[in-house]
């Protein structure tokens, strides 16, 4: 688990101030386990501005992963490159219309 390569997908674009604001997203499309990491910031804006100190947000795309959440976040906080990992209620971010993506 999040030992696969990720790959550079299309760019997550959503509007700011009536301009189009573009965020890199890698996908990864391991057997049984398929996620993306998005950007949260870029040079002049945040993905999710109420969690300006948030570089990247992982997705989790299928619900009967193999992994519970708990063993996700224990997995990853192992990783010396990641200073912090949690979980978030997404019904509580105020721009969680910007999270919605394929």
């Amino acid at each position: 688990m999040l030992s696969a390569n990720l790959k550079l997908a299309d760019s997550h674009t959503i509007n700011v101030k009536k301009r189009s604001v573009q965020f890199r997203k890698y996908i990864s499309n391991e057997q049984d386990f398929y996620f993306s990491l998005l950007c949260n910031k870029n040079l002049s804006s945040r993905l999710l501005p109420e969690l300006a100190t948030v570089d990247y947000i992982i997705k989790v795309y299928d619900e009967d992963s193999p992994y519970s959440e708990s063993e996700i976040i224990s997995k990853l906080r192992k990783l010396k490159e990641i200073q912090a990992v949690y979980s978030l209620d997404v019904l509580k971010l105020k721009s969680r219309q910007a999270l919605i993506y394929d």
